[in-house]
């Protein structure tokens, strides 16, 4: 499992066809670039506790975590976030708060509160950002979604500036959206983003729902600045189920290329590893922890070259 993950060339689909790259394309002059950030969401460690998940990423020297609120207790507790300020994680991110258009029985009102509360329970816990999803449209017309939307996030921005944690915005791809979000691809979001119009409103930009965008590699660097959070999983193909995502290096995403780009550019945020498989959730966490680290850094490895 520890073999080279990929040759010296990689593809990634650009103008709907599969383009072969040469990956490490560092200018003449060059120096060596700031190391990305590395981050495990406990969603990767399904099976363990707050308390579990926390323990041994520390051990395992990881440098943060992403924090899944259904792993939380109830947030009037603080026993887990007691938990976590004691140790020597950061915090990369918080998923997720969202559901703005009436979904799992909440009214829009409802959400909003509880996305507010989220941005406290982040604040404590110096999270770098929330991840946030729309909700289905759930009978709604495009616009109408669109605009409660957008006018949840205006009234969350000024707090989470405040509290300085960012609102990232999770597109997905409709296969992964019918309970989640009606916000499907790179321009929706960025259409969000733009008509939101706040510092505190960014992207999180899930390689797995994004990778398959056309001209990618393209927008990219354009997209840095609006990039709050990157999420770390790869491909199966054929993917068997909505929870078959594979170990980095394992699947068909040009992970390393993808890297090169966010590094190239100055990315400063945490790429975050958050596996959702069904397969892995049964395997040795520990092994997994391990193993995702050291596949990040070969990965970052790859992409990167000094020239003199």
């Amino acid at each position: 499992m520890t073999e080279p993950i990929r040759s010296e060339s990689t593809s990634l689909l650009q103008d709907g066809r599969l383009h072969t790259i040469p990956i490490g394309r560092r200018e003449a002059g060059s120096t060596v670039r700031p190391k990305l950030k590395f981050s495990i969401n406990q969603i990767t460690t399904y099976r363990w506790s707050f308390e579990e998940d926390v323990r041994n990423y520390e051990s395992a020297a990881i440098d943060a975590i992403g924090v899944w609120r259904s792993k939380l207790d109830n947030f009037e507790d603080y026993d887990d976030i007691d938990i976590l300020q004691d140790s020597d994680l950061a915090v990369s991110s918080i998923s997720w708060a969202g559901g703005f258009t009436g979904t799992n029985g909440y009214s829009y009102k409802e959400a909003v509160a509880d996305a507010f509360d989220s941005l406290y329970v982040a604040s404590q816990l110096n999270a770098d950002c929330l991840v946030v999803a729309s909700g289905p449209r759930s009978g709604h017309t495009v616009n109408h979604s669109r605009r409660l939307f957008i006018d949840a996030l205006k009234e969350l921005a000024d707090a989470a500036a405040v509290l300085e944690v960012d609102l990232c915005i999770q597109p997905m791809r409709p296969r992964f959206a019918q309970n989640w979000t009606f916000i499907n691809t790179l321009d929706q979001a960025m259409e969000i983003i733009d008509a939101v119009d706040h510092r505190s409103v960014k992207l999180a930009f899930d390689v797995y729902q994004l990778w398959q965008e056309e001209n990618l590699l393209g927008r990219l660097p354009g997209l840095i600045p609006d990039i709050g959070l990157v999420q770390l999983s790869d491909w199966r193909e054929p993917t068997r189920s909505d929870t078959d995502r594979c170990m980095i290096g394992d699947g068909c995403i040009p992970l390393d290329m993808i890297l090169d780009c966010l590094a190239d550019h100055d990315y400063s945020g945490y790429c975050e590893l958050q596996i959702w498989s069904d397969e892995l959730w049964q395997s040795d966490y520990n092994q997994l922890i391990e193993l995702g680290q050291d596949r990040f850094e070969q990965l970052c490895d790859r992409s990167a070259v000094l020239v003199d």
